[in-house]
């Protein structure tokens, strides 16, 4: 999540240089947002699910 994270950051700060200076690349700085953006919740909801399932698990004591 770490790396998504900077991901996110750093296609943020490309976006907005594209949109000061007028290059190319910002097709990919938006995807790159977007990708970020998906793999973070994705992982928020991943953990969310994992936790949930290990709160409800059976405990067994012999």
């Amino acid at each position: 999540m770490l790396v998504s994270i900077g991901g996110l950051v750093v296609s943020i700060i490309a976006l907005t240089q594209i949109k000061r200076t007028g290059e190319r690349g910002r097709g990919l700085a938006l995807a790159g947002i977007i990708i970020s953006a998906l793999s973070i919740v994705l992982s928020i909801v991943f953990g969310i699910v994992i936790f949930a399932a290990a709160a409800n698990a059976p405990s067994y004591s012999y």
